[in-house]
């Protein structure tokens, strides 16, 4: 049935998503699709595949991210129109947030927000909501906001994605060590993902640890060689907000292609 396609690829995206498993990724979008072709007003089907979009458009592991994109914008906008849902405005900040033509944070954050109000107890809600906030430039209401979301449900299976926001809001306050504590956790609660052992490498720059930071990198490369590929290529431009710039040459020093001595105006 559509439903049972539909929660599938629900399922597939989120463990991909945790795993850094481009295919568990892939068979979430087409499971989303099959089940759209059944029932095209799935709003379950609908934001599995604007996440599925939002995380090869933030990822960059798509060749035509343009396309990824729009197709998530357009399933997030036609979810939201059969049903408005906390959910479908945070899949769509999340989208906002990461437009190829660059993210609009603003914008995404005034999205969250309502998603927020729709649903202030959901921790992907929270998560995103708290992601804007930090890149919108209000990282301590974003720690404020995620200390709560904890407090609330410490055990929550997506707790994950709370530590790894949590460290990035730290990082923003250029509080390394705290930040590294939180991205230490999200790397316990998802060691399959790469993404925690990427943000722990920047980090341990960032602290003057540079042989740690290579062995988290390396590590990262084990799990996830393109995800990691993909995100070296990317060097900070004049466009670049000064946490984008700071946490890709801290990434940078950590890869060895630029000199450390670029980390030290920035620790």
């Amino acid at each position: 049935s559509a439903y049972e396609l539909a929660v599938r690829a629900a399922g597939l995206l989120f463990e991909g998503y945790k795993t850094s498993d481009r295919e568990l990724c892939n068979k979430g979008l087409d499971s989303a699709r099959a089940a759209l072709v059944i029932d095209p007003d799935s709003t379950i089907a609908l934001l599995a595949i604007a996440f599925a979009q939002f995380q090869n458009v933030a990822l960059r592991i798509v060749a035509d991210r343009q396309a990824a994109w729009q197709e998530g914008m357009d399933a997030a906008d036609r979810a939201l129109a059969v049903t408005e849902s906390g959910t479908g405005h945070a899949v769509k900040a999340c989208l906002i947030s990461h437009a190829p033509s660059g993210g609009r944070w603003d914008e995404a954050r005034v999205e969250a927000e309502t998603a927020f109000r729709l649903n202030p107890q959901d921790t992907l809600v929270i998560g995103i909501y708290a992601m804007t906030l930090s890149h919108s430039g209000d990282p301590k209401q974003a720690i404020q906001v995620l200390r709560r979301s904890l407090r609330i449900s410490p055990r929550n299976p997506l707790a994950y994605d709370t530590y790894f926001e949590l460290a990035q809001a730290y990082m923003m306050t250029r509080q390394y060590a705290d930040a590294l504590e939180w991205a230490m956790r999200a790397r316990a609660a998802a060691p399959r993902s790469a993404l925690p052992h990427v943000l722990i490498a920047v980090l341990e720059v960032g602290l003057g640890n540079l042989d740690k930071a290579r062995i988290a990198l390396n590590d990262a490369r084990k799990l996830a060689p393109e995800l990691v590929a993909k995100r070296l290529e990317i060097k900070s431009t004049g466009r670049a907000t000064e946490f984008r710039h700071r946490y890709d040459t801290l990434l940078r020093v950590a890869a060895g292609l630029d000199d450390p001595e670029a980390a030290d105006a920035l620790r």
